[in-house]
């Protein structure tokens, strides 16, 4: 009798352990959810196929020019640089997965990425990324470049991004799809690395991200920088055939039909850097 009891709650005990939340595979069992947008609070105001933001007119009239200001003056083009001073406006060069609205606190919407699939505890998502996705070069932007990006931040950027995401993994798991894996799991986290850059490996393989750059990186977004002389100005001009010119999150944002426009930034030899876009 005693035998049998045993045998039962032998059973018992390794039926219950199988079961146990401690287990690897039970804990990865979470409900998936997809998403195009995301919101840090709340639902994002924007619906799914929304034309453009609320707060741009596609319709405005193209042409004139701002003029703008800084402080200081710059000898690099790496806003990432561990040392020297970066130039103005350089952090708009690289879009990224997801890019946000003027008109909400914390909304992510589309940009290179086209949707995401993630577990309802935030311990992962996986990022479908847009196939027309290009940098300036037109070379297609791919998970690997996610991918990549990650390891240079981690390897190569400020402390506090290692000491943030130490344990995260981030992993191009099909050409057009990378799979990120929290060590801490929780939306502010997810949506920080949506924000990211997304550079170009074959570019920055050769270049250390903590360096200064003395000439501009091959990069991606709406601008590019076609002269400039170091200290005094740079001159950006509008990437023709951008492709993400016409995707909601930039319609309207941006004027670009006029192929010759350009930003000009003038950093004069005083204190103040005027910054004149040619519209």
């Amino acid at each position: 009798m005693m035998s049998k009891r045993k045998s039962v709650a032998d059973d018992c005990a390794h039926y219950c352990c199988c079961l146990s939340p401690c287990s690897p595979s039970v804990r990865r069992r979470r409900p998936i959810k997809e998403s195009y947008a995301f919101a840090v609070l709340g639902e994002p105001r924007y619906a799914f196929n929304f034309n453009h933001f609320d707060y741009v007119n596609p319709a405005a009239p193209k042409g004139g020019q701002i003029t703008l200001s800084a402080l200081g003056t710059f000898d690099n083009f790496n806003r990432y640089a561990l040392r020297g001073n970066p130039g103005a406006r350089t952090e708009q060069l690289y879009d990224t997965l997801f890019t946000t609205s003027d008109d909400e606190p914390g909304s992510y919407y589309p940009l290179i990425a086209e949707s995401a699939r993630y577990a309802d505890d935030y311990s992962w998502v996986e990022v479908a990324i847009n196939p027309r996705a290009r940098f300036h070069d037109g070379s297609p932007i791919t998970a690997r470049d996610v991918e990549f990006t990650f390891q240079k931040f981690m390897t190569e950027g400020v402390p506090q991004f290692r000491l943030v995401y130490k344990g995260t993994t981030v992993k191009a798991i099909a050409p057009l799809t990378v799979r990120i894996e929290l060590a801490k799991p929780g939306k502010e986290d997810m949506l920080s690395l949506f924000s990211l850059p997304v550079f170009p490996e074959k570019y920055w393989k050769d270049h250390k991200l903590s360096d200064p750059l003395a000439t501009p990186p091959l990069a991606s977004g709406p601008y590019r920088v076609t002269s400039w002389k170091m200290g005094q100005n740079i001159v950006y001009s509008r990437v023709k055939d951008y492709w993400a010119a016409n995707l909601p999150v930039n319609r309207g944002r941006w004027n670009f039909r006029h192929p010759f426009a350009t930003i000009i930034t003038s950093m004069i030899m005083s204190p103040l850097k005027r910054l004149k876009q040619v519209l």
